[in-house]
């Protein structure tokens, strides 16, 4: 018989390979998959992601159409995937973004990672693309908003009939959940690469306004987004105006680890809302997700006039044209991500389905086993020694849990023992990202996955990394703090949609932060401080 020892590093798709010299980051793909891939989730994800990513910059003319294939070696990946944590290609990317008209390579890097490197390899601004970019980006942005609406519409329409009924056959639902997975983040990429122009934008007006301090309130307060209609779905819920099964109809594809095949959505654990729902059901009205929507629109139209006071005529004209179309890509991102999670839902009942069937024929020894075997191993007759293959690479990714890696790194990474909460005593300070504006002095509530104890009203969430089923825990938090992020990234968005003071990238703040230390938030400045500690554990 096959052990587990016969397999080597070759066996292992999650392991990770890299290119000399590539720089790579987990800043915001921390947020997509936010626990350890799967060979099955890393499959999902580097078969849709890099053909839909290309694709989306391909429609903005930043890549020739050519360029819409699968990559050939690291060096021309946009993903990677490192001790089963997926990174992005910064090198990659800010050759492409080079090409944006009104951002450069390091604007790219600026709000990917909130800094750029001293030694970051200079990529000058190319102009080779513009006649392209002015045929093709014009077009694909005037039709982008109706798009991602139509997209969201279809696949929710097409993730409740999948996933109400057993599929005839599970490893064509599979296959095709990958299919919707690469429509859905192919608008995505375009809505990404509008964010990062508009917050160039606004960046360089605040500059040139002598008022840095007021980005964040500038990306604030757009409202529309499928986060916002949650967050008051869930409060109508909460309060006894609406029936709870409306959650799980129109949003179960969310739930803890939403961005993993191997995660449990709220379709499969409707129960896991419960204590969030308490939480909200004790809510003052001056929490609810309208009046905090209103307190954003108002710190957004206060910037917008302080800092137009201060613009000459021509940059006046840019910051009122900016401020009306930046909804637009804030939208349709969380339109097209939300479309991804229903794809990935779908993909996560194919597999477990497909599990049982391989458990009954004796393939494998546990359904989950599916998870880690990879799309082509799947698809194609699976001989002996498939479920010795899956229980090695289940104990290659049961290490990787207890194993952490840098938030940026070049080639591949040297893991450390994953740390644990420190128990630290007195004040401290850390210093991360302005993501949202207002300040905020309230407990802290510690989470590592979004259905660990919520945040009670007027509490501080902190947490890693966030992504769109930590909007229950965002309606009731008072503010939010994340170890890694960025402005783009979905906690920044979503505190300044509600209206919540967010600071992001305040490395290790959920190990050093307990539950119920008391916290004083500056989303203004990016600061976050502790006034006085607990001692406890988070």
């Amino acid at each position: 018989m096959t052990t587990t020892a016969a397999f080597t590093d070759a066996d292992d798709p999650i392991r990770g390979i890299s290119h000399p010299g590539g720089y790579w980051s987990r800043a915001n793909t921390a947020e997509a998959a936010s626990d350890i891939l799967s060979p099955l989730c890393w499959s999902f994800w580097s078969t849709g992601a890099e053909w839909a990513a290309r694709a989306g910059l391909s429609d903005m003319g930043l890549l020739p159409r050519s360029e819409i294939r699968m990559p050939t070696g690291p060096e021309e990946s946009c993903l990677g995937c490192f001790y089963g944590r997926q990174a992005l290609n910064v090198d990659f990317s800010r050759k492409v973004m080079a090409s944006m008209p009104g951002a450069d390579a390091d604007d790219f890097e600026r709000d990917l990672l909130g800094t750029v490197r001293p030694d970051a390899p200079h990529v000058p601004t190319s102009l080779r693309r513009a006649p392209v970019i002015a045929l093709r980006a014009p077009a694909t942005v005037l039709g982008h908003a109706r798009k991602a609406r139509a997209l969201h519409t279809r696949h929710l329409a097409w993730w409740q009939d999948a996933t109400s009924r057993p599929p005839l056959s599970p490893l064509d639902l599979l296959i095709d959940a990958v299919v919707h997975f690469r429509r859905s983040l192919r608008p995505q990429m375009v809505a990404r690469s509008l964010i990062t122009a508009v917050h160039a934008t606004f960046t360089s007006l605040c500059a040139k306004a002598e008022r840095p301090d007021l980005f964040a309130a500038l990306a604030s307060g757009f409202g529309g987004t499928p986060e916002s209609d949650l967050a008051q779905l869930l409060w109508d819920v909460a309060k006894g105006r609406r029936a709870g099964e409306e959650i799980t109809t129109w949003y179960g594809f969310h739930g803890v680890h939403e961005g993993n095949l191997t995660g449990i959505s709220w379709r499969e654990d409707p129960q896991a809302l419960r204590t969030c729902l308490d939480s909200l059901a004790v809510a003052p009205t001056a929490s609810s997700p309208q009046a905090r929507a209103g307190t954003a629109t108002r710190h957004h139209e206060t910037a917008v006039t302080t800092v137009y006071r201060r613009l000459g005529r021509r940059d006046r004209a840019a910051l009122v044209a900016v401020s009306a179309f930046a909804a637009i890509p804030v939208r349709s991102l969380q339109q097209t991500k939300e479309a991804s999670l229903m794809a990935i839902d779908a993909g996560r009942y194919a597999a477990r389905t497909l599990g049982r069937h391989l458990v009954d024929q004796g393939t494998l020894n546990d359904v989950e086993d599916a998870f880690f075997l990879t799309l082509d191993e799947l698809r194609r007759p699976l001989g002996p020694g498939t479920a010795e293959l899956a229980a090695f690479r289940r104990e290659r990714h049961a290490a990787y849990r207890s194993l952490d890696l840098p938030v940026t790194f070049t080639g591949v990474p040297e893991p450390f023992p994953a740390r644990e909460a420190e128990v630290t005593k007195g004040e401290l300070t850390l210093t991360g990202i302005s993501a949202s504006p207002g300040t905020v002095t309230g407990p802290a509530r510690v989470m590592h996955t979004w259905s660990d104890t919520p945040p009670n009203p007027g509490e501080i969430l902190v947490c890693h990394a966030t992504s769109p089923s930590w909007t229950p825990a965002f309606t009731v938090a008072g503010g939010v703090v994340t170890d890694v992020g960025s402005t783009a990234s979905h906690s920044a968005i979503i505190a300044r949609e509600l209206g919540i003071p967010c600071v992001v990238n305040a490395d290790d703040a959920s190990r050093l932060i307990h539950t119920g230390d008391t916290l004083l938030v500056e989303g203004d400045t990016g600061t976050v401080r502790r006034i006085a500690d607990t001692g406890k554990d988070g």
